[in-house]
């Protein structure tokens, strides 16, 4: 399988119930671990108390899981982390999302939706079980008051994320870091590139084509037995087979 034919896996619309669920509780597992989660514009910190339950509703557009969060009975600082299991009205005749992106995103932030209010600063992962279409993945943005993030299910335990880079976009990628890291032996083990001993691959290139954090690359390598190893050179980190 080549890294295009792994980027463009999508699970089986019979599964998307099952995926979009699993993104509900891995995202309410994920809050309720973090301790404190950063306000992606402020820096602000909010305190997430471990036992905290989650609000659980529905919407005309899908599922929805919420932690409204405080900074402290002193401070007015409030977030809100919600994520959501979209469902379209003709995805059970076609497998595809339809209609304009903007629609989904003014009905979630909507008085029938979320109802978005002043004051309060939202950050919302939406899973669609049909993925996303290309031109739909540049609305993973900041707009106002809120950052959105677009999430769909690929290989395995690979999912993958849309929109900027914040503190808190892990939040919203449902796949655990012992899975990461297994995904990550399996990618070192089988690359193609990585067979002979001296062997070597740019680590920037291999993170990016097998959607993967350097933690979880790192962690893989030292958990080789030595087979692979980490090198640096003029600035640059590059994996290498061990030479024996």
């Amino acid at each position: 399988m080549t890294s295009s034919d792994f980027s463009s896996q999508k699970p089986p619309a019979a599964q998307g119930a099952h995926w979009g669920e699993t993104f509900l509780n891995r995202f309410d597992l994920k809050v309720r671990s973090a301790a404190r989660v950063t306000h992606p514009r402020t820096e602000e910190e909010f305190n997430v108390d471990p036992k905290a339950q989650a609000q659980r509703f529905r919407r005309v557009f899908g599922d929805v899981t919420q932690f409204a969060l405080t900074a402290g009975l002193l401070k007015k600082g409030r977030l809100t982390l919600a994520a959501i299991r979209l469902e379209t009205k003709d995805f059970a005749a076609t497998g595809e999302v339809t209609g304009p992106a903007d629609d989904i995103l003014q009905q979630v932030a909507g008085t029938d939706g979320l109802d978005f209010k002043d004051g309060t600063f939202y950050c919302v992962g939406i899973f669609s079980p049909a993925g996303w279409p290309e031109e739909w993945k540049s609305q993973a943005q900041a707009r106002g008051n809120a950052l959105f993030y677009l999430v769909e299910k690929r290989e395995g335990t690979c999912w993958t994320v849309f929109g900027p880079k914040s503190p808190l976009r892990d939040l919203f990628d449902p796949e655990t870091g012992g899975e990461r890291q297994v995904r990550a032996e399996k990618a070192l083990a089988t690359h193609p590139r990585l067979v002979l001993s001296g062997d070597q691959i740019p680590m920037d290139s291999f993170l990016e084509e097998h959607q993967l954090d350097r933690e979880s690359a790192e962690a893989a390598i030292q958990t080789s037995g030595g087979r692979f190893q980490i090198l640096e050179h003029k600035g640059k980190s590059y994996i290498q087979m061990s030479i024996r």
